[in-house]
């Protein structure tokens, strides 16, 4: 059976929480705070006849969606980004914070 996800990604402290959903839709999300950032994505998974759960690769990963604008948070320290709220929404990465998101997230 093929199931969705979302991954949340915080900067304070530096982590990310995933949770399973019904629908790779937004709108139906409720955001935890502190998020800065969060992307879709799916894994197939089997309950074996002994009863195991088997998951499969993830896969058919969505964009990563800023909650923050990539340059107010690459210029900010984490104090500041601590008191960032998830008002404004980006619709794609870009330079240096982006590339760190990557590295760290991929």
């Amino acid at each position: 059976m093929l199931n969705h996800y979302v991954e949340f990604i915080f900067i304070n402290p530096l982590r990310h929480k995933r949770l399973e959903v019904q629908e790779r839709n937004e709108k139906s999300i409720v955001f935890p705070e502190g998020v800065v950032a969060y992307r879709f994505y799916d894994r197939n998974e089997v309950v074996a006849d002994d009863g195991e759960l088997l998951r499969g690769k993830r896969k058919n990963f969505s964009e990563r969606k800023f909650l923050v604008s990539p340059e107010i948070v690459e210029n900010a320290t984490m104090e500041d980004i601590t008191n960032i709220g998830a008002n404004t929404r980006v619709a794609g990465p870009s330079s240096r914070f982006a590339r760190r998101m990557k590295k760290l997230f991929p």
